[in-house]
């Protein structure tokens, strides 16, 4: 199948890893991800908390992953594998010619905001309002 590029914008919240899992809930949700047809039985309607169902989900799809937000499972510092993590001042002033990007120029630049890390790595940018924090957006590259 190969790897997909993968966008997802949530409000914002000062704690990256609070906004981490929201994306992870709103894209559960919204059954925006790839699983085997086998795993019909986790898709959301089930009464299964939804973290329960996204890790049964995770498990089951193993290294194939879901090629979306769903396949990070921590916020870090330093980019890694599985890991979302911010971009520096000057990869943000390279990528959308401010520290402080709206959304329409996260936007326009999403395809390399995507390709900024390797596979199986992802990105956050806090996007802004005016001078305001108003959404985080996750982007990467999962699934095999």
């Amino acid at each position: 199948m190969g790897a997909s590029g993968w966008i997802r914008f949530v409000p914002h919240d000062p704690d990256p890893t609070v906004a981490l899992r929201a994306a992870q809930h709103a894209t559960f949700e919204e059954g925006a991800y790839y699983a085997p047809p086998e795993l019909a039985s986790l898709e959301p309607g089930t009464t299964e908390p939804i973290d329960a169902r996204i890790r049964a989900l995770l498990m089951r799809c193993a290294e194939e992953g879901t090629h979306s937000v769903l396949d990070f499972h921590r916020i870090g510092d330093t980019p890694g594998y599985g890991v979302a993590a911010s971009l520096t001042d000057d990869d943000l002033t390279h990528l959308f010619g401010t520290t402080q990007p709206t959304r329409a120029q996260v936007t326009e630049k999403q395809d390399a905001l995507i390709q900024h890390r390797r596979r199986g790595m992802a990105s956050y940018v806090v996007v802004y309002d005016g001078d305001q924090p108003s959404e985080i957006a996750f982007a990467g590259i999962s699934g095999d």
